[in-house]
């Protein structure tokens, strides 16, 4: 009878119910960083560049932007003016009154004026690295050369203790960049003075090469006005 009425109770009593626990929604994706050369930078976090002297900041869409400023050469690898180092060559202009040293994987030639009443804005000194497709042009004088599209244009400034160096450095405008060769970086330098002759010097070299940049950087801060 007892057990009975236990049976008849517990059929009385409602089913219990038993429900999933809600789920707690987690984040799947995780903060977004910049990466490179196996290490990772959060947003807005800045950095050394790897050539010691520019900086570079992880930008919110996970690009790296670094400074473009032109590096001084230091006291290890800086050329000076006034004796040839190993591996350099000299040349010398007794017209326009100016030397420099330069690689001797270069090939200089020479159509600059003999003196200063021939030549034009054309004129020029180029040095030819056939083997690693490197050109550098210094036009002297350059009036009504041009135009100019290149990859980034470098204002340089001279002393008698460091040569011709960076003082501006300027990306190509937005404007120029449908002009610019997708297999050439070009750099163009201008020196503009009212004590010394004034410059344009243009750089070209692969794309995917940026040697010619730190080699020409050298080669100016060993140039000397006489």
């Amino acid at each position: 009878m007892v057990a009975a009425i236990v049976y008849s109770f517990s059929k009385s009593q409602p089913p219990s119910s038993v429900s999933s626990p809600t789920p707690i929604p987690t984040e799947t994706k995780s903060n977004p960083v910049c990466e490179l050369n196996d290490k990772t930078y959060q947003i807005g976090e800045s950095f050394p560049a790897a050539d010691g002297c520019n900086t570079c900041a992880c930008q919110p869409d996970q690009l790296i932007i670094c400074t473009e400023i032109a590096c001084e050469a230091t006291p290890s690898t800086k050329l000076t003016p006034t004796k040839t180092s190993t591996g350099y060559k000299k040349y010398q202009n007794s017209v326009y009154s100016f030397s420099f040293e330069y690689p001797n994987t270069f090939i200089v030639v020479d159509e600059l004026p003999k003196n200063k009443s021939q030549g034009g804005p054309k004129t020029s000194l180029e040095l030819k690295d056939t083997n690693n497709n490197y050109t550098v042009s210094i036009v002297v004088d350059p009036a009504g050369f041009g135009p100019i599209f290149a990859d980034k244009m470098i204002k340089l400034t001279y002393s008698s203790a460091k040569g011709l160096y960076a003082a501006e450095t300027t990306l190509a405008s937005a404007a120029d960049v449908d002009y610019l060769s997708p297999e050439k970086n070009t750099i163009w330098y201008q020196f503009d003075t009212d004590k010394y002759s004034n410059l344009t010097i243009i750089s070209t070299a692969p794309k995917v090469d940026i040697k010619l940049e730190n080699i020409l950087s050298t080669l100016l801060s060993t140039f000397k006005f006489l």
